[in-house]
């Protein structure tokens, strides 16, 4: 599983060359000097995962994730780590969220029949 972190996120960003191809940025991703292409088919290789803070999980930066078919996990929620908050992640397409209240998340989700 690949996971990278993003913040502070400008778009769109300009294309970059990889290995030959070119990557259509549409998230800041660190490390890029990490973005590979399969040894065997030469695609690019692209995170499977994408943790963020809440900051940052604005539409756009949804919607080119889940264009990219990775999962989302929203990290670093501060004042919106309490069940309003984890209610509009998992409304926007939140995978996962990580928190500093786990009984407490584990406790809404299952009394609404999250699984």
């Amino acid at each position: 599983m690949n996971v990278c972190s993003i913040a502070g996120v400008d778009l769109p960003q300009p294309p970059i060359p990889v290995n030959g191809q070119t990557l259509e940025i549409q998230m800041a991703v660190y490390p890029l000097n990490k973005i590979t292409t399969d040894p065997n088919t030469g695609d690019l290789q692209c995170p499977t995962v994408v943790a963020f803070d809440a900051r940052d999980f604005k539409a756009e930066v949804i919607a080119a994730i889940k264009r990219s078919r990775a999962r989302i996990y929203v990290d670093r929620m501060g004042l919106t780590d309490a069940p309003a908050g984890w209610q509009a992640a998992i409304d926007a397409g939140a995978d996962g969220i990580q928190t500093d209240r786990p009984g407490e998340l584990v406790g809404y989700l299952r009394s609404k029949g999250y699984k």
